[in-house]
């Protein structure tokens, strides 16, 4: 006589029924051309080639499904062949997310790198984690019509498979349609950098470039700089190089290219080993930029395993004198809206540094300051400050229940919500065309009112 399941195997029998028949009844809507379904889901569902099949049929006809995801399942080159079939005919999907299937190999890349010369409603397409292999996706720069945002991170490429890839963007520039490629966690070093600095050079479409996680150097981050220099069409806005081996040296090629780059909004430096003259070096590079939005700093150091927040301040780290210059950079710039200097070693000097730069700083919104040694000295800086700054409203890393965070949080959430009311107000001015009494003359008087009950 058999044994009797266990109660888990019994729960995961009843999950993969339910799944099932979930799957069956999105097929049945999907080949009705139902209008209210259009997203499918069904990433980590265990969807076989088979499957697949079944729901590229139904697909290929359908008029409203705008994404699928079918990440993470088992899917081989056989169930790829069917979705590029698919898409060759069907004009009305614009996401599709088929990463994380590592038994995808050159054969079915190729297949749908073809079907995208031929498609004309793709805009997204996801193919993280599955190898080396998706190199060969290339093959439909400048001939697809539409797609616009590629993410082929974790896929191993190294400098060899950037190199191609950023090789076929740059012949087919003047075509190529990419706005946003991510290519993080790809083991690039220098050599691979070199390609995308010369990349960068020629292209005229890309906004967003994602090389966080890789090996690139101070020689590799100059060689990008040097694209973002060199640009003549002036259109990325978001470089992320977060988590790369970047120190003071490379943070002064960066500076360089931001006097003179129009275009960057978001620059993400997290993780590096920036230290105080690499602060020095962006502080300049602000007082004369007029673009930047978000710059990240967070978690700058030569060593990132402490055992607690202390450890910071025996390694280079920006600092107090780091966050000095950046508070002289605030005092100048009006365009930077968040700074992020977590685990930064910024201690009560940087902090009262900063609060000067508040004072007279309009433009800045949010500063990210977790796991940070800022004591009472500090917050009370910071406190003081904020009553006099109206547009300031969020600082991050305030755990602990000093009277002055307590305060400090009163103060930004008061900042927050005069700003929302204002927003709502101006929209309803220009939605309406007339005023209610209660617009930008009337302003300081809301916030003054709202803030006396924290005095």
């Amino acid at each position: 006589m058999g044994c009797l399941p266990c109660a888990d195997q019994r729960e995961k029998w009843g999950r993969t029924r339910k799944r099932k028949r979930a799957l069956k009844e999105l097929i049945r809507r999907l080949r009705d051309d139902d209008p209210t379904l259009t997203d499918i889901d069904i990433s980590c569902w265990k969807i076989t080639d088979r499957q697949l099949k079944t729901i590229s049929n139904a697909l290929e006809y359908n008029h409203y499904l705008r994404r699928l995801d079918v990440q993470s399942n088992q899917i081989t080159d056989k169930g790829v062949d069917h979705l590029a079939n698919a898409l060759q005919k069907n004009r009305y999907l614009h996401e599709l997310w088929i990463g994380r299937n590592p038994k995808v190999t050159e054969r079915g890349i190729e297949a749908l790198s073809q079907a995208l010369c031929r498609n004309v409603g793709l805009e997204r397409l996801s193919l993280e984690k599955i190898g080396p292999q998706v190199v060969g996706i290339n093959a439909c720069f400048g001939r697809s019509n539409k797609l616009e945002r590629l993410y082929l991170g974790q896929n191993e490429l190294g400098d060899d498979g950037i190199g191609n890839i950023c090789k076929s963007l740059r012949q087919n520039a003047r075509t190529n349609t990419i706005k946003i490629l991510s290519l993080n966690d790809n083991n690039i070093e220098s050599h691979g950098a070199t390609s995308i600095g010369k990349m960068l050079r020629d292209v005229n479409n890309l906004e967003c470039l994602n090389l966080r996680n890789n090996k690139i150097d101070n020689d590799g981050v100059a060689q990008i700089a040097s694209g973002l220099r060199k640009n003549g069409y002036n259109t990325v806005n978001m470089l992320r190089l977060g988590h790369n081996q970047i120190d003071d040296q490379g943070a002064s090629f960066l500076s360089d290219a931001l006097v003179d780059n129009h275009t960057l909004e978001k620059l993400d430096l997290e993780g590096n080993a920036l230290g105080v003259v690499g602060a020095e070096s962006l502080a300049k590079a602000l007082e004369s930029n007029s673009t930047l939005l978000v710059l990240s700093l967070g978690y700058n150091s030569i060593s990132n395993k402490f055992e607690s927040n202390m450890d910071w301040l025996k390694y280079k780290s920006i600092g107090d004198d780091g966050a000095r210059y950046l508070a002289e950079a605030l005092k100048i710039n009006t365009t930077l809206k968040v700074i992020g200097l977590e685990r930064g070693g910024v201690r009560d000097e940087g902090a009262i540094a900063l609060a000067e730069a508040l004072r007279v700083n309009d433009s800045l919104r949010t500063m990210h300051m977790d796991e940070n040694v800022i004591g009472e000295r500090g917050f009370e800086a910071l406190t003081d400050a904020m009553r006099v700054n109206h547009t300031f409203h969020k600082i991050s890393g305030m755990k602990t229940e000093m009277m002055q965070q307590k305060e400090l949080r009163k103060l930004c959430k008061i900042n927050r919500d005069c700003m929302d009311a204002a927003m709502a107000r101006e929209q309803k001015y220009q939605v309406f065309g007339y005023d209610d009494g209660r617009r930008s003359n009337n302003f300081d008087d809301y916030i003054e009112k709202k803030r006396k009950n924290v005095r």
